[in-house]
C-alpha cells in the first residue's frame, strides 16, 4: 500500500508518525527516512524509544528556506541511497519518506529516482 500526505501547513508528519506508532503497537518493523530536517524534534525523542522504529535524518539543522546548497542535495541523494537499501532488506513492513515530496520539489533527488524506489518496493510493504 502507498500512501500520500500532502498539502499546505502542519499535519503530514504528524499523520506519518501516528501511522508509525500503530504499526509498531501491532508488532511490525518501521523504518522513517526524514529529508531536508536535521533537528530533534520531540516526537523524534519518543519514537526513538520504541525498538521497533528506527528514525534517520537526511537534513540540515533546519528546513530548508532558501534554495538548497550543494551539501542538502548531499545529504538527500544519501537519504534516497539509504531508503532503497532499507527496502531492498525487506525487514520492514512500514517505510515512512518524510518530506520525500519537499524533497523533490527543491530538487533534493529527482522524481524519477523516487518513482522508481516506489515502483521496487514490494506489495507487502506500506510505504
Amino acid at each position: 500500500m502507498i500512501q500520500v500526505y500532502t498539502g499546505n501547513g502542519k499535519g503530514k508528519t504528524t499523520a506519518a508518525f501516528g501511522l508509525a506508532l500503530r504499526a509498531a503497537g501491532a508488532g511490525l518493523n518501521v523504518y522513517i527516512g526524514q529529508f531536508a530536517k536535521g533537528r530533534l524534534y520531540s516526537e523524534i525523542k519518543a519514537l526513538k524509544k520504541i525498538d521497533r522504529i528506527k528514525i534517520e535524518q537526511f537534513g540540515r539543522c533546519c528546513f530548508i528556506k532558501k534554495p538548497p546548497e550543494a551539501i542538502d542535495i548531499k545529504m538527500a541523494l544519501a537519504g534516497l541511497r539509504r531508503s532503497n537499501e532499507i527496502i531492498a532488506a525487506k525487514k520492514h513492513q512500514v517505510v515512512i519518506l518524510d518530506e520525500a515530496n519537499i524533497a523533490v520539489k527543491l530538487k533534493l533527488i529527482p522524481l524519477k529516482e523516487l518513482l522508481e524506489l516506489i515502483k521496487r518496493t514490494p506489495k507487502t510493504v506500506e510505504l
